[in-house]
């Protein structure tokens, strides 16, 4: 209990060591309640996320024919993609816990006791808050882009390393590096193929020229770059000295690199959304065109909305965590996610109108958070400043209230 807490010997200035040196016994308290429901709500929220998806790179995985292990490779790069979206959830969850704790243990009503009100919570919290912002900023901003793009260029390759993106049945395709392939029958898959005849030019008059009956493409275990198995062929080499020799073989194993080369990935950066956000600024400041302006202003400010918006979340998680008090329901927690959810939508609605230029970035984002602030704000200092009960509170004890009345109306109306 905190009362017990407080009348320790940490609180009278005794010498009982503390787990953060500067910090007040409440607020070490505040701090080991919250931290437990952070981190184990950020770890189920992000593993729920993952899941989610991972069902749809198993499939494409699968059915592209590609190694097993790049899907750990997928997933890693959509990491910092969903820790965005997981850290702001969990931590409002995990304040939500944590007051909601402190109120049916009457923690609460012992702070109280010792003239501290609700405020004397939001130091430990709005400190968590502040470095949760930074550690957003980090992610959203620097890390993100480079992850989004990472993961980006692994599907690319996935649906891309196959030859039917590039050969065609009794065409020669020539590559950059000097390769020439063709085979005369191909699958449908792009998987196996008949009649392969393969040139390598290897410079200064070296070559080597392969023909196989069949072959068969795979994929490498350590990279996106396709092996194609070939049977019952005849390899023909020439040095720099016109030198020939002749290899038979029943099978052998040629990697290939020419899904990069036939069809290579985009540069980073063609997308707003895998710039950082000093790319972002020095692409505002160097674009002339009004469309590719408002949709760098839009992403650049959508991030930094997101962020300074976990500040106020502590003003709206703790009167929230505290309205099912004294036996009520504790509907603040269903309130308090229906209303980041519109808020959410509304950032991701104004955003988007803020791409089209249709509005400003200050009134498609930051009118939303300036609400959304204003509100969370009102909320603690009408819970804060006296005994009130919570609105929502007094609206279902006023249903309650009416339907209990109805009722007993109708008893009496009906009884003999």
């Amino acid at each position: 209990m905190l009362l017990d807490r407080l009348a320790g010997p940490g609180f009278h200035g005794g010498i009982a060591p503390p787990l953060l040196p500067g910090l007040g016994t409440i607020d070490r308290y505040v701090l080991r309640k919250a931290t437990a429901p952070l981190l184990a709500g950020t770890v189920v929220v992000l593993l729920a996320l993952l899941l989610e998806r991972l069902v749809r790179l198993l499939d494409l995985v699968v059915n592209k024919g590609s190694p097993i292990s790049l899907i750990f490779k997928l997933l890693l790069n959509l990491t910092p993609h969903y820790i965005g979206i997981a850290l702001p959830a969990a931590f409002f969850l995990a304040m939500l816990v944590a007051v909601h704790r402190l109120s049916t243990d009457s923690e609460l009503d012992a702070l109280q006791s010792f003239g501290l009100g609700l405020q004397r919570l939001l130091a430990p919290l709005t400190g968590v808050a502040v470095l949760l912002m930074v550690l957003m900023i980090v992610v959203t901003g620097y890390v993100q882009p480079y992850s989004r793009y990472a993961y980006r260029a692994l599907i690319y390759a996935i649906t891309h390393a196959t030859l039917q993106y590039g050969l065609e049945e009794g065409v020669f395709v020539h590559t950059v590096k000097g390769t020439t392939l063709m085979a005369q029958e191909i699958s449908s898959d792009g998987r196996r193929l008949l009649k392969i005849f393969v040139n390598q030019d290897r410079g200064g008059g070296r070559s080597v020229t392969t023909t196989a009956v069949e072959g068969v493409l795979l994929s490498s275990d350590n990279d996106l770059r396709p092996t194609l198995r070939i049977y019952d062929g005849v390899q023909l080499m020439t040095d720099e000295k016109g030198r020939t020799s002749v290899l038979t073989f029943d099978q052998f194993n040629w990697p290939l690199d020419l899904s990069s080369e036939l069809s290579p990935f985009r540069w980073r950066g063609k997308d707003e959304r895998e710039l950082t956000m000093t790319e972002l600024w020095r692409r505002i400041e160097a674009t002339q065109k009004p469309s590719e302006k408002a949709e760098l202003r839009s992403e650049l400010h959508a991030r930094i909305v997101r962020s300074v918006s976990l500040l106020f979340l502590p003003l709206l998680a703790i009167p929230l965590g505290q309205a099912g008090r004294r036996g009520r329901r504790v509907y603040g927690f269903v309130f308090g996610l229906v209303l980041l959810a519109v808020y959410n939508n509304l950032l991701q609605f104004g955003e988007t109108l803020a791409d089209d230029g249709v509005v400003s970035t200050a009134v498609g984002l930051w009118v939303p958070f300036v609400l959304f602030a204003a509100f969370s704000l009102a909320l603690f200092l009408w819970v804060a400043r006296g005994p009130r009960r919570f609105p929502p509170d007094v609206l279902l004890a006023r249903a309650e209230e009416v339907v209990l009345s109805a009722i007993g109306r109708r008893r009496r109306d009906h009884a003999p």
